[in-house]
């Protein structure tokens, strides 16, 4: 898995007095993502619980760490769509 570039925190409207409500997290390509846990607060407030991992970097398993793949075509790129090329991957 890799990481995401940035992640959308998407609301029904904008900041202000009367604020727009969470709707939910996403990545980049509008796709949810399960970003946390709900938790209530003894305040009567709700927080969403974000854990933060350090992500551990494995040898990218479609160009085997190399960064690149063979293609089958003249001048088509040849970096790995895996790995962008760097021949690391990173997972959780």
């Amino acid at each position: 898995m890799r990481l995401p570039d940035e992640i959308r925190i998407v609301f029904d409207g904008p900041p202000g007095p009367e604020s727009g409500r969470f709707v939910e997290v996403e990545d980049i390509n509008s796709m949810s993502l399960n970003a946390g846990e709900w938790k209530e607060r003894p305040d009567g407030l709700w927080e969403l619980r974000v854990k933060i991992r350090e992500p551990k970097p494995q040898k990218c398993h479609i160009c085997n760490g190399a960064g690149a793949v063979d293609t089958p075509w003249s001048g088509s790129d040849p970096s790995c769509p895996e790995c962008d090329g760097e021949g690391v991957i990173y997972v959780y």
